[in-house]
């Protein structure tokens, strides 16, 4: 048994959907045409686009500046950690040599 929910989704008719999607579409942009039509209207359009764009540039800027921060400290990290481990690397070689040159003197 279908549920009338199921039954008027069948019977809706794309064609009609799509006739109501270019109606609503032609309106609006002939309300931006009237709209755009005044230069006032012009103007805070275009006053309002500037501040946008001025604002993303900013965002963008703070987050360039934010990922070359974090790509610094973590060139930083790799390099106290190449660090940190070739001095433990060489002390392991130390240790080894040591414990080498102390078993060749009990042999």
């Amino acid at each position: 048994m279908k549920n009338d929910n199921q039954e008027n989704q069948n019977k809706s008719n794309p064609l009609a959907a799509v006739a109501t999607g270019v109606v609503i579409g032609a309106s609006v942009t002939a309300a931006s045409a009237a709209y755009l039509k005044d230069k006032k209207n012009r103007d805070k359009v275009k006053k309002v686009v500037k501040d946008v764009k001025n604002q993303m540039s900013g965002y963008i800027e703070d987050i360039q500046k934010k990922a070359n921060k974090k790509k610094e400290e973590g060139k930083e990290k790799v390099t106290e950690g190449k660090e940190i481990l070739k001095k433990k690397a060489e002390e392991s070689i130390d240790s080894a040599q040591d414990t080498i040159d102390e078993t060749k003197k009990n042999l």
